[in-house]
């Protein structure tokens, strides 16, 4: 329906085009050829006239970054983990993370004695070293001050106010990042560092839910689990949590989740649209609509919510 020269059949041609090669790339003739080397700390690598020291970052971006350093030529390469332009650090790749192992390598090829000058991050720009021991300290830093708030007691919320970035994160701006990107960036990473010292408060449901059935085990999240620091309630487990009781047939349970996910951010259009998907499984039509219809209003761009309407509306002729 676009005009074949508009700039947005362009970008779906290039897509289409992207997408098949996958495709072909994952066909019949790939073949997944397994590691014959494996190491869990660090694995050096003579290859003549260059060394390639391997060591193991820790769970980030994913479950196996690893870094590599290149003293030949003064090179560290990280992956995609430090990126700056067009995306921000992943600290919060996983739910669990190696902080303490991250800090630990962090200083370890920052030592002068790796003789790292520059750095390769994932995408884009080449780093001075400089720049990394600058996001180093941001780790520590905020390691450091999430570590001393939940031992004070403080909820997670209260925690997301000590943490603002300050001038010296202002360069983001000018690669293009805006303040609310910026301040995204930030609540993620204080939540995933907050995560590691803290309980979760799915897991902590979800045992209770096997062990005394839902309602016993709703009002002893109510009674205590949402009133304790300890717990962290994170929007993106408890919807996990929610489709996982559902994909199993626990629809009462499933929407019982999905609505403390609603009551706990209730600015979320995703928590919305869950619910409303599983009213619309448990035959809710009127719950289903309501539902969809407040996912809309917090995101006028969500399709999933306009489609499930759409189909909603037709089956009350």
């Amino acid at each position: 329906t676009l005009d074949t020269d508009s700039p947005e059949a362009q970008q779906i041609w290039l897509r289409a085009a992207f997408t098949e090669r996958n495709y072909r790339g994952l066909s019949d003739s790939f073949v997944m050829t397994p590691p014959t080397r494996t190491f869990d700390d660090r694995l050096s690598l003579d290859l003549g006239d260059l060394t390639l020291e391997l060591i193991y970052f820790g769970k980030a971006h994913s479950g196996n970054d690893i870094f590599i350093i290149i003293p030949e030529e003064g090179l560290l390469l990280t992956g995609d983990v430090f990126l700056e332009r067009g995306w921000l650090p992943l600290f919060s790749g996983q739910d669990e993370l190696d902080i303490p192992r991250w800090i630990e390598v962090l200083d370890y090829v920052l030592d002068d004695a790796r003789g790292v000058t520059r750095v390769i991050p994932g995408h884009r720009d080449i780093w001075p070293k400089e720049k990394l021991a600058f996001w180093r300290d941001y780790i520590v830093e905020l390691w450091s001050g999430v570590q001393a708030a939940f031992k004070q007691g403080i909820s997670i919320d209260e925690a997301l106010t000590r943490f603002p970035l300050d001038a010296r994160f202002d360069y983001l701006k000018d690669l293009g990042h805006t303040e609310e990107e910026l301040g995204q960036f930030q609540e993620r990473n204080v939540r995933a560092f907050w995560r590691q010292v803290a309980e979760s408060a799915v897991e902590r449901l979800e045992a209770l839910i096997q062990e005394k059935g839902l309602e016993k085990a709703l009002a002893q999240f109510n009674d205590y689990i949402r009133r304790e620091n300890r717990f962290l309630i994170d929007e993106r487990e408890f919807n996990a949590l929610g489709y996982r009781l559902m994909n199993a047939g626990s629809i009462e349970a499933a929407i019982a989740v999905f609505t403390v996910n609603t009551e706990e951010f209730p600015g979320s259009w995703n928590a919305w649209d869950s619910l409303g998907e599983a009213y619309m499984i448990n035959g809710d039509r009127e719950k289903a609509i309501e539902n969809y219809n407040r996912s809309l209003s917090l995101n006028p761009e969500n399709e999933n919510a306009k489609a499930m309407l759409e189909r909603l509306e037709e089956g009350k002729q």
